[in-house]
C-alpha cells in the first residue's frame, strides 16, 4: 500500500483555504488503496521532518507562501522525494505575479499593462490615468486586491500593501467576459484542458467576497462558447500551462474584452475545495475525485 503525506496550513491569509483544500483532498482517497497522513504546518513540521522518508510521494496543498513560493517542493527535491505539483522554480515564478506577466508579456501573450510598486515614490512614473486594479505581487489575489478610480484614491491602500509585500498596478480591463481554465497531465503527461469554466459576478472583481458568497458570483463549469472562441482559450492556456513547465494539474485565469484574451495569473496549487474549479472540472468530466487522485499518483509519480 502506497503511502501518501499531504503538507497542508501555513501561516499565511490563505491558511484557511490550504486546509480546506487538504481535507478535501484527504477525505476522497481510496483507502483500500493508499495510506493517507496529512501534517498541519507550522505545528506538525517538525514531526513531519522526522518521518517524511516513510511517505512514497507528498502532495504541498499550501496555497501561497511556503507552498506556491516553492519553499516546500525546494526542500522535497534537495532530499529526493517524490512531489505532486511543479518544480520549486515555477511556483516561484509563478506566484510572484510581476514576473510571471514579464514572463507572459514577453512570450507575446496580450496582458493588462502592468508595474511594479516597491515604495510609494514609485507611483510618480506611473501614468495611468483611468481605473487601476491593485494587488499583492506575491501573496493570495483573493484578498487585499481592489479596484479604484485612479492611483491618487489607491494610496492609503497601496501603503498597506507595501507593509507585507511589493505592490502589483494593473490597468482596468472592463470585462466583457471571465474565464478560468482548470488544466491536468494525462497518460502521456501532457497538459489538456479539463474544463474552461465561466465566471460571473456582480462585483468588479472575482475576490474572496465574490468566490464564497453564494450571492455574489455564479461559475459555469463548462461554459457556453462558440467553436472559435473555445478553440483559441484552449490553444492559449495550453501554450501557457507548457510556457510556464507546469505540471500535475493548475488553473489559468483570463479576462475576455474586444476580441481579445488577456491572460491575468496562473496558480500552480490550485484551491482544491468542494466549491473549487478544478474538483468541479474534474466531477463535471465524468471522473470522480478518487479516480483522479489515483491515475495522477500511479501513473505520473510513483514507479
Amino acid at each position: 500500500m502506497k503511502k501518501i503525506a499531504i503538507i497542508t496550513g501555513g501561516e499565511s491569509k490563505e491558511r484557511e483555504i490550504s486546509l480546506l483544500s487538504a481535507k478535501n483532498m484527504f477525505d476522497h482517497f481510496n483507502r483500500e488503496k493508499f495510506e493517507v497522513k496529512m501534517f498541519d504546518f507550522p505545528s506538525e513540521k517538525e514531526f513531519f521532518l522526522k518521518v517524511y522518508q516513510d511517505f512514497d510521494l507528498i502532495i504541498p496543498m499550501i496555497h501561497g507562501i511556503w507552498g506556491e513560493d516553492g519553499a516546500i517542493t525546494a526542500f522535497l527535491e534537495f532530499v529526493w522525494k517524490k512531489y505532486l505539483f511543479s518544480s520549486s522554480w515555477v511556483h516561484k515564478l509563478c506566484l510572484n505575479k510581476y514576473l510571471s506577466w514579464l514572463f507572459a508579456q514577453n512570450s507575446w501573450f496580450i496582458t493588462p499593462k502592468t508595474f511594479l510598486v516597491k515604495t510609494l515614490q514609485d507611483l510618480e512614473h506611473i501614468d495611468f490615468s483611468g481605473k487601476v486594479f491593485v494587488k499583492p505581487c506575491n501573496w493570495w489575489s483573493s484578498v487585499d486586491n481592489w479596484v479604484f478610480l485612479n492611483i491618487g484614491k489607491a494610496k492609503d491602500f497601496i501603503s498597506k500593501i507595501l507593509s507585507y509585500d511589493d505592490v502589483i498596478i494593473q490597468e482596468f480591463i472592463v470585462k466583457q467576459r471571465e474565464f478560468t481554465v482548470s488544466i491536468v497531465w494525462d497518460f502521456n503527461k501532457t497538459p489538456k484542458v479539463l474544463a474552461i469554466s465561466e465566471v460571473i459576478t456582480q462585483k468588479e472583481i472575482f475576490d474572496y467576497d465574490a468566490k464564497y458568497k453564494a450571492d455574489w458570483a455564479s461559475e459555469i463549469v463548462h461554459a457556453d462558447l462558440e467553436k472559435d472562441l473555445k478553440n483559441e482559450i484552449e490553444r492559449v492556456a495550453l501554450s501557457i500551462y507548457n510556457l510556464f513547465q507546469a505540471k500535475t494539474f493548475a488553473r489559468i485565469d483570463f479576462i475576455y474584452e474586444n476580441e481579445k484574451l488577456y491572460f491575468l495569473e496562473i496558480n500552480t496549487i490550485p484551491w482544491f475545495t468542494a466549491m473549487s474549479f478544478v474538483p468541479q472540472a474534474i466531477l463535471a468530466s465524468g471522473e470522480s475525485i478518487w479516480e483522479f487522485l489515483e491515475e495522477l499518483i500511479n501513473i505520473n509519480f510513483i514507479d
